[in-house]
């Protein structure tokens, strides 16, 4: 998928057939930027070399150029990595504390850097009863079967 980089989350403006196919074309204006992803998958595509995020920002002599992505290009192998541009902005907000479960996720790496919270990308960590406020199961083994069948033989 081909995003419009808007400076916060980026906005799909085409999808790129898996097998390639006719270049078609996409109407902008000099100075903006767009990025790829996987079909489905907001995270940008990086170069495999530095794995930093690829991006193409259309120039005066790019107006009618293609942009060919490049064969070396992959989804990242880092775990705690930033997956939009907004991240550092929203952590600076104080996103990371306000709304941890999606920062985590998405903006690793600025949550990391801000508040010490990059290991919890790990869902083993992150998950846990104690960290979820789910110490206690709300039912008991064999609660919701009772509570079933008193309701289906109770009369109205």
């Amino acid at each position: 998928d081909i995003h419009y980089d808007d400076g916060r989350f980026g906005k799909i403006v085409q999808t790129v057939p898996s097998k390639g196919g006719s270049p078609t074309p996409i109407n902008t204006f000099v100075g903006h930027r767009f990025f790829v992803t996987m079909h489905g998958v907001r995270e940008g595509l990086v170069d495999a070399t530095n794995d930093e995020q690829i991006f193409f920002t259309v120039g005066v002599d790019e107006l009618n150029d293609k942009f060919v992505i490049p064969k070396e290009a992959t989804t990242s192998t880092t775990r705690c990595k930033d997956r939009y541009p907004v991240c550092k902005k929203e952590a600076a907000r104080g996103e990371c504390t306000n709304n941890p479960g999606w920062m985590i996720v998405n903006c690793c790496q600025s949550c990391e850097e801000k508040e010490g919270f990059g290991h919890l990308i790990d869902s083993e960590v992150r998950c846990t009863r104690e960290r979820l406020n789910a110490t206690k199961a709300a039912f008991d083994v064999g609660s919701l079967d009772d509570l079933f069948t008193r309701w289906a033989t109770e009369e109205a």
